[in-house]
C-alpha cells in the first residue's frame, strides 16, 4: 500500500481502466511427456518422483531456478513434526530456553515415502538436523542443500526439468494439450498425457474450469503471510540470559 499526503490509503496497482487486445504471439511445442508437473515444491518433488519411479516420462516445470517452493523461496525452513503426540514433553520452566514449540511429542512418524527419503538425504549431508526430542521432532534444514538434494532425488529418477517457466495457462486446440509457460524464451508449450497441479495457488486447476473457494466462508479471509528470515552470528549463551532474566517475554 501507498500513502497519500491526507493519510488516505490505497493500493500501489491501480484499477484497470479498461482492456487491450495483445499481438498474436507464436509458441513452440515441445515433445509431449506422460505426465506433467507443475510447480516444484514438496507435493510437486513427491508428484515427480512417484510418476518417474512407476515408470512415467516426467517434466517438471518450476517458476524460480531451484527446486522447493515455499520451503526454500519462502524460507521455511523447517517440516513441521509428523509424529503423533504418544508421549508428550515434560512441561518446561517458563525460563529455559527452547527455539522450537514444546506440544510436540515423542510419538511414531505418520508420513514416510519421499519426505523420508529426503530428510535421510539431508541428515547425511549435514544439511538438516534429524528430528529427535531436542527438535521437539521438527526438522530444521539448510535451504541451499535442500535444492541440491531436491534436484539429485528427481534427476538420478530420470525426470526432466523446465525451470525458470511460469505457467500462465493451459491450451487444448487441434490435438495440442498441455500447458503454456511463459519463458525468457518466450512461450512454451509442453504437451501431456496427465498434468498434475502443483502450483500451490491451484493455478492449473482453475484455468481448466475446475470450482474453487477463496478464503473462508463467513469472511472470505485468508490465512496471513508469515515473515521468515535467516540470521548470522546469534549468539545463543547472551540469549539465553535475556530470556531467564526476561521470561514473560519468551
Amino acid at each position: 500500500m501507498e500513502k497519500k499526503e491526507n493519510g488516505e490509503l490505497l493500493p500501489l496497482i491501480k484499477p484497470s481502466t479498461g482492456t487491450f487486445t495483445l499481438p498474436t504471439r507464436i509458441a513452440k511445442v515441445l515433445p509431449e511427456t506422460d505426465v506433467l508437473v507443475v510447480g516444484g515444491g514438496p507435493a510437486g518433488l513427491g508428484a515427480a518422483l512417484g510418476a518417474a519411479e512407476a515408470g512415467a516420462k516426467v517434466t517438471l516445470a518450476e517458476r524460480y531456478g531451484f527446486l522447493g517452493g515455499n520451503a526454500t523461496a519462502g524460507s521455511v525452513l523447517t517440516f513441521g513434526s509428523y509424529y503423533t503426540s504418544a508421549k508428550m514433553p515434560s512441561p518446561t520452566k517458563q525460563s529455559e530456553l527452547t527455539l522450537f514449540p514444546g506440544d510436540q511429542g515423542d510419538g511414531k512418524p505418520i508420513i514416510g515415502g519421499v519426505l523420508a527419503r529426503l530428510i535421510e538425504r539431508l541428515v547425511k549431508a549435514a544439511g538438516a538436523f534429524a528430528p529427535s526430542a531436542k527438535t521437539r521432532f521438527m526438522v530444521p534444514f539448510d535451504p541451499e542443500v535442500f535444492k541440491f538434494e531436491a534436484l539429485e532425488m528427481l534427476d538420478a529418477a530420470g525426470v526432466e526439468f523446465l525451470f525458470h517457466a511460469f505457467a500462465g495457462a493451459i491450451v487444448d486446440i487441434d490435438g495440442v494439450r498441455g500447458v503454456v509457460f511463459e519463458t525468457k524464451s518466450g512461450p512454451l508449450v509442453v504437451k501431456a498425457k496427465v498434468i498434475v497441479d502443483c502450483t500451490g495457488d491451484g493455478n492449473i486447476a482453475a484455468f481448466a474450469g475446475a470450482l474453487f473457494e477463496v478464503g473462508g466462508k463467513k469472511d472470505n479471509l485468508v490465512q496471513p503471510m508469515a515473515i521468515m528470515f535467516l540470521m548470522e552470528g546469534f549468539k545463543i549463551e547472551k540469549f539465553r540470559d535475556y530470556v531467564q532474566a526476561n521470561p514473560d517475554q519468551w
